[in-house]
């Protein structure tokens, strides 16, 4: 026979579930577009969280296990409708890392920060092929290696 202890830490488990749920749901506004956006903290990137049984979590990581289910291991989860902090459980869906990075803004990008084209000839690549968006500007590198000579001779005459 469970001790009246055991039974009220399982009773608080089951009402802590439950109320993640409820927080998830009170804590959007639901716009035209069907997305969840988060009212609470955002990260410096704008991607929803809050703090649950003790811990920070990722509040579009959260809804995916409250509504759909477990997220399977090394997934991460890809916000289809591009909205960072939708928590909309039908917006969310689990990818592996290459082809959550693959479907990112930097990846769909047509030009580099400085408003340089990537084009095939403007285009450098790794070569090691670790990241799907290891695209870089040829002319903003050639001008990071310019600054670079410069101070290095600079350094130089200074000694």
């Amino acid at each position: 026979m469970p001790t009246r202890q055991a039974i009220g830490v399982r009773l608080a488990a089951l009402r802590r579930l439950g109320s993640r749920r409820q927080r998830i749901r009170e804590d959007v506004i639901e716009d035209v577009n069907g997305c969840w956006c988060w009212t609470g903290n955002l990260n410096r990137d704008g991607y929803a969280y809050f703090k649950f049984d003790g811990r920070f979590t990722s509040v579009h990581r959260a809804s995916y296990e409250e509504f759909v289910g477990s997220i399977p291991d090394g997934m991460d989860i890809d916000h289809l409708c591009r909205v960072r902090d939708c928590v909309n459980p039908d917006h969310l869906e689990p990818v592996s890392h290459v082809e959550n990075c693959a479907r990112g803004s930097r990846a769909q990008a047509t030009h580099c920060m400085n408003g340089h084209e990537f084009t095939e000839a403007n285009t450098y690549r790794r070569k090691d092929g670790r990241s799907v968006n290891s695209r870089r500007c040829r002319q903003c590198l050639s001008a990071a290696q310019r600054r670079c000579q410069a101070r290095k001779r600079e350094k130089a005459g200074a000694l």
